[in-house]
């Protein structure tokens, strides 16, 4: 029995890379779809004030890639040892950026150059912190 060796092909070989490509090239078009933005910025906040170890109740109502974000319904609610309790309302908050940073350079990623904030209370018991500056 003669063991004969089976090499693939170029296009075989590229197809995982060419399958990553098309789904970069998908994703980023969904993005680009107001809708799809709004539900990706929604769990975006909500995975990162979970990761912190908060609460957070929004609504995302306006916004796109090419506009301004706005939230409305925000309740916000952290609590460390290191700064205390930081509890936040505010009826509507708009978020204004440019997708021009993101494109600058990997290292100048912020997509968030204002936040307004519009009938918005803040409430900050820094507890028993460290008070020193």
């Amino acid at each position: 029995m003669a063991l004969t060796r089976v090499t693939a092909s170029a296009p075989k070989r590229r197809r995982p890379f060419a399958r990553f490509i098309f789904l970069l090239c998908v994703a980023l078009a969904a993005l680009g779809i107001p809708q799809v933005f709004r539900g990706a910025v929604w769990c975006l906040l909500h995975e990162e004030v979970l990761r912190q170890g908060g609460r957070l109740r929004v609504t995302v109502q306006e916004g796109s890639l090419w506009e301004p974000v706005v939230l409305s319904g925000i309740q916000l609610s952290l609590a460390s040892p290191e700064v205390g309790r930081f509890r936040l309302q505010a009826n509507r908050c708009t978020l204004e950026g440019t997708i021009r940073q993101l494109l600058s350079g990997v290292w100048n990623w912020r997509f968030i150059d204002r936040v307004h904030l519009q009938g918005g209370v803040v409430d900050w018991d820094i507890g028993g912190g460290n008070t020193e500056a």
